[in-house]
């Protein structure tokens, strides 16, 4: 069940973090699909570099040897990635990459592109590690066959760094994704969603800016619909029913299109159905198959292989990042909370 403790921001050392992707999270789906137009492949495997910390070293023409990523989080979105983010930035070897989510699968781009692209200055022969996120790779995952493919693909790639999986309550992912879609009037490329929109109007704002989700029911109110944020959302988000919406439910969503023009009107509705919750019930993939599928790939548990829960940052925060740490091959007496 939904709580306000499970929504709240989640703090740890004085460090405020939110509670998903971001913004950028959209952005990162549709890079995902641009870069599959020029595909790149790698030629040779990185050669390694001593143990003291995880690196694998690729030869970037103009410059030099780079480490490869430490630690690699193909994760979900929604579930905090943005928190081992901030808290693991705490630490001062540590590093990650300008852009917030950087996309790694060797299928998409080439280890060495990658690291040309993306490397913060780590190289071989200094004590920093740099890490790299990319949730679209967990909510884009399919099945357990297509996710154990990618395990291998990275464990090829880069053979020394480690796997960090990020999870959450699979129950209150979907709401996450519903109110980030909402409040940030996601406006979606004509890409992503070829389909002519109910309302007119691709990519422009909602009127309200950045509304809140009262600010939503309120108006959902005022067309007839539910007037509370969990009404709205079970009525807008009718999982159970294929994703169809209530045929009482249609005028209110061509009101609320009309009003906050998210991505043309498509999350409100599109037909009979609410194109956002089929996009929800593709990324609601099994947890618990993903884990195996990159432990049947070859990542060993605890020393290659972990993961953190979103849940569980208020009350094991420390602990949790203390594991990361340790995953990722730094000392964990620097870490200053």
């Amino acid at each position: 069940a939904l709580s306000a403790a499970s929504l709240r921001p989640r703090i740890l050392c004085g460090l405020r973090t939110s509670s998903g992707a971001g913004a950028s999270s959209g952005a990162g789906a549709s890079t995902a699909r641009r870069a599959t137009t020029t595909v790149e492949r790698m030629s040779d495997p990185p050669s390694q570099v001593p143990v003291h910390k995880r690196c694998d070293v690729f030869d970037v023409p103009g410059r030099g040897p780079l480490c490869g990523p430490a630690l690699l989080l193909p994760a979900f979105g929604k579930c905090g990635t943005n928190a081992v983010k901030d808290y693991s930035e705490l630490h001062p070897n540590i590093r990650w990459p300008q852009r917030a989510e950087t996309l790694f699968d060797p299928d998409v781009i080439s280890p060495v592109a990658f690291v040309a692209a993306n490397n913060p200055g780590v190289i071989p022969s200094d004590s920093l590690v740099w890490m790299a996120k990319a949730p679209v790779l967990g909510d884009f995952a399919g099945g357990r066959e297509s996710s154990e493919a990618l395990a291998a693909r990275l464990l090829r790639a880069y053979p020394s760094a480690a796997v960090l999986l990020v999870f959450c309550d699979p129950e209150l992912q979907p709401f996450r994704w519903y109110r980030h879609y909402v409040t940030r009037s996601v406006s979606w490329d004509a890409h992503v969603l070829p389909e002519s929109a109910t309302c007119p109007g691709w990519g422009q704002r909602s009127v309200y800016g950045d509304a809140p989700l009262s600010s939503i029911a309120a108006e959902s109110e005022r067309l007839g619909g539910p007037n509370t944020v969990l009404g709205l959302y079970a009525a807008l988000m009718p999982v159970d029913n294929d994703c169809r919406l209530a045929a009482s439910m249609r005028p209110v969503a061509d009101g609320l299109c009309r009003t906050f023009r998210n991505g043309g009107g498509s999350f409100y509705r599109r037909g009979d159905k609410n194109v956002l919750c089929k996009r929800i019930r593709r990324v609601a993939v099994s947890m618990d198959d993903y884990a195996d599928a990159y432990a049947s790939a070859g990542y060993r548990v605890a020393s290659s292989l972990d993961a953190v829960y979103m849940e569980d940052w208020e009350a094991r925060g420390k602990d949790q990042m203390l594991r990361v740490l340790r995953l990722a091959g730094v000392d964990e007496s620097q870490f200053p909370c």
